[in-house]
């Protein structure tokens, strides 16, 4: 499940990765859409940070990643999808709604990261054998 993945990040490219899965089940379903809850924006990180932390988890599971550590990482992973010019920060126009406090939380897709978003992931690469 997508929210459980997102539990167990642990660097700033597995937070890239989460956020791309997130907003490609979010963006592309309009169950899951966030009217209301992402405001204007393409990726709204307290709206996914929720729904990620509101998933029944698995106590015993010791590779959750801790709440403020993910928070971290996600803001991070967020502001290096800026740096690549996948995402910018803001909504997505400039009629766009935008709430107080919302500096580094909300970005919107750049035309290069609606290609990013539609792209096939390659497959890992295969394992030496000998």
């Amino acid at each position: 499940m997508l929210a459980t993945n997102g539990r167990k990040v642990k660097s700033i490219e597995e937070g890239e990765q989460f956020i791309r899965e997130f907003m490609r089940e979010t963006l592309g379903n309009p169950s899951e859409s966030g009217y209301g809850k992402n405001y204007d924006f393409d990726l709204y990180l307290p709206w996914m940070m929720d729904w990620v932390l509101n998933v029944p988890q698995n106590k015993d599971d010791e590779d959750m990643t801790a709440t403020h550590v993910l928070e971290v990482l996600f803001m991070d992973a967020g502001w290096s999808l800026c740096q690549k010019g996948i995402l910018r920060p803001g909504p997505r126009s400039t009629g766009g709604e935008s709430i107080g406090g919302a500096l580094g939380k909300g970005y919107s897709l750049t035309p290069k990261g609606r290609e990013w978003l539609n792209e096939i992931p390659a497959p890992p690469p295969a394992a030496d054998h000998p």
